[in-house]
């Protein structure tokens, strides 16, 4: 049971985070050439802070030891870029000449192209948030924001968040991923072939407990059947939800069925 927010993206070698559920691999790749982030309005900051980074292609999305955060769809591919799913949107990151780039299949390349700087917070001056923090008193804070330079928090669907959250009880992160690679394969449009993206919250109300539970979700399926009928008889809740300020935001949240304090 969970009621907070805020995955974290960060170009540092060696640290593993999120993951992709969807396993299909699309040729659709190949074809796509690489675009550096700084093209896009605000991906500059990112090139910059890239600059210092190994050039062995670790791209990390979350970090918690291993595989984690709440972004669960990344997966690292075999050439060392992480390919990523977010709404209607899929992508390769990957360091080129030790500056961050992207990449999509044509079919999403639009898409994607508008969604990648507010889901990587570009516009954000991460510089000067992080100088706000007290790390000239607190030396572990220090010590944090010189190992984890790039660390950022990624700006999901919150639709699509509030759905990794409700199947996250009880369960590890590979069992996360599996549930929710389940969910999209056989719930979820397809983006391009192979790579679905998840149900909406309306797509999720027209199917029936036992459809949820054959996603391996177990008893996380009633918590879900239940926050979908309850969604699709408040049209407009969960964006309104969104817009609020934390401490009202979280207390909405945990109204929802199998929301609750983070434990």
């Amino acid at each position: 049971h969970i009621a907070s927010f805020g995955p974290a993206v960060c170009l540092r070698r060696g640290i593993v985070a999120a993951a992709l559920l969807a396993s299909g691999v699309s040729t659709a790749f190949a074809a796509a050439s690489l675009t550096p982030l700084g093209d896009l309005p605000g991906g500059g900051g990112i090139n910059s802070i890239a600059n210092g980074v190994s050039g062995d292609g670790s791209v990390v999305v979350g970090v918690s030891g291993g595989y984690g955060g709440q972004a669960f769809r990344w997966h690292r591919q075999s050439d060392g870029a992480w390919r990523g799913v977010w709404g209607g949107c899929v992508a390769e990151l990957r360091l080129k000449d030790h500056r961050l780039a992207w990449r999509a299949p044509e079919a999403a390349a639009a898409a994607t192209a508008r969604e990648i700087p507010p889901y990587l917070a570009l516009e954000r001056d991460y510089v000067q948030l992080a100088d706000t923090l007290p790390w000239r008193s607190d030396t572990h804070l220090a010590r944090c924001l010189q190992a984890f330079p790039a660390l950022r928090l990624l700006r999901q669907p919150f639709g699509e968040t509030l759905l990794g959250f409700l199947c996250s009880a009880t369960k590890q992160i590979v069992q996360i991923k599996q549930m929710l690679a389940l969910l999209a394969e056989r719930h979820g449009q397809p983006i391009v072939p192979g790579i679905h993206r998840l149900p909406t919250w309306p797509e999720l109300a027209a199917l029936s407990e036992a459809q949820l539970r054959a996603c391996l979700l177990g008893f996380r399926a009633r918590y879900i059947h239940q926050t979908a009928a309850f969604l699709a008889a408040h049209p407009g809740w969960l964006e309104e939800t969104e817009a609020l300020p934390y401490a009202e935001a979280k207390a909405r949240l945990c109204l929802l069925p199998g929301v609750g304090e983070k434990i």
